[in-house]
């Protein structure tokens, strides 16, 4: 027979480290989880503050509960709660910004249902009162967990939840390499693939990469190049593709004095720039794991008429040595995928839940209303 679960919660970030050896456990066991970047502890664990960073300090507080069975951890679910636009509200940490989409709960799938009702129940019993709304971006469609908590919260409080189909925070493009050694580029692509070819045989652009396994310093340096394009620009001409606050907060783990060999290994991190007559015009930050490349942060420093031409000049390089890695696709954040006219996108499909109180809000047509049924969506 199962034990009963109990729940609590972490509203301390120092106390999370408490649950090292026990978080690396579950993030090994929850299906679905990126394994080769988050499959320990002390590898997830600066990419949660991370996100932490995208809302300021003085704006949320953490939220992270934990379901177990006995003394046994069986579940997490990383949250902030922050003001919103009715009140104090709950929402996922990590669900919005560059790869913000399918973070749910930490369990293994034969406790997903279960851990999720006994979230649900917890909010509703212990949260409800303090709380506006609770809404999650990016959940997957397939994320039993989530859907099971939101059941088991409407079920037990006066509360009503709808779901909104809604774009993954990410966009994933997969190319295969041909007999030539050249990419194979979608058809639609062959038009703008022939003028990014003729910029690069112009001679007037180059474009080059590093990482921080071979050369560190030369990191640092063209990350701050890419930081520094946008100082002294006009308004006009600035236009942000990723979060400062995360790229800064992953360098650093990753170079600051003292910081333990653990928290700078979150897969291989590597810059590129591209020049304009020796001048860096665009730049973009990224860490390689598993069979991805993660591209987290990207400035272009251009007029806007220049601005697709620039995106495809960094997007073809990248893809080609994502492919020389090893790896075989590429994830973008969604500004500058939503550029990349003419490629498949293969994120998953994502969903947006909002649960309230009862006719305090007008829901758009087209949402659907979940109830306590598990089988009614």
């Amino acid at each position: 027979m199962k034990r009963r679960i109990t729940v609590d919660h972490v509203a301390d970030s120092k106390n999370l480290l408490s649950l090292g050896h026990e978080w690396n456990r579950l993030c090994g066991e929850t299906p679905g989880f990126f394994k080769p970047l988050g499959g320990t502890w002390d590898r997830t664990f600066p990419w949660m503050l991370g996100w932490l960073s995208e809302v300021p300090e003085s704006q949320r507080d953490l939220l992270v509960l934990t379901a177990r069975a006995g003394k046994k951890l069986i579940g997490i679910l990383p949250a902030i709660m922050q003001e919103g636009q009715e009140g104090r509200e709950i929402s996922f940490l990590g669900s919005e910004g560059c790869f913000g989409d399918c973070k749910g709960i930490l369990a293994t799938g034969d406790d997903q249902i279960r851990v999720g009702a006994a979230f649900g129940e917890y909010l509703a019993k212990e949260w409800i009162g303090r709380l506006g709304r609770i809404l999650f971006h990016g959940v997957s469609n397939s994320d039993v967990g989530i859907q099971s908590l939101i059941e088991s919260l409407v079920l037990q409080s006066p509360w009503i939840a709808h779901r909104q189909a809604c774009s993954a925070s990410r966009y994933v493009f997969r190319v295969s390499l041909g007999p030539d050694g050249e990419p194979i580029w979608p058809l639609a692509t062959r038009r703008t693939i022939g003028t990014v070819r003729k910029a690069y045989g112009s001679g007037l652009f180059e474009y080059t990469e590093a990482y921080d396994d071979d050369d560190r310093q030369s990191v640092v340096k063209r990350v701050f190049a890419i930081r520094g394009m946008l100082k002294n620009d006009a308004p006009e001409f600035k236009q942000r593709f990723g979060s400062i606050p995360m790229a800064q907060r992953i360098l650093d783990y990753r170079f600051a004095p003292g910081t333990a060999d653990c928290l700078s290994k979150v897969g291989r991190l590597g810059v590129s720039n591209l020049y304009w007559k020796e001048n860096p015009i665009a730049g973009a930050i990224f860490v390689d794991y598993g069979n991805a490349r993660n591209v987290f942060w990207m400035e272009a420093r251009v007029h806007p008429d220049q601005e697709q031409l620039i995106v495809w000049m960094l997007l073809t390089q990248l893809l080609r040595s994502t492919l020389r890695n090893g790896n075989s696709e590429l994830q973008l954040s969604s500004p500058l995928g939503a550029r990349v006219t003419g490629m498949k996108n293969y994120a998953p499909a994502v969903s947006w839940i909002l649960a309230t109180p009862r006719s305090s809000v007008v829901y758009p047509s087209g949402d659907s209303q979940i109830t306590a049924d598990l089988s009614s969506t």
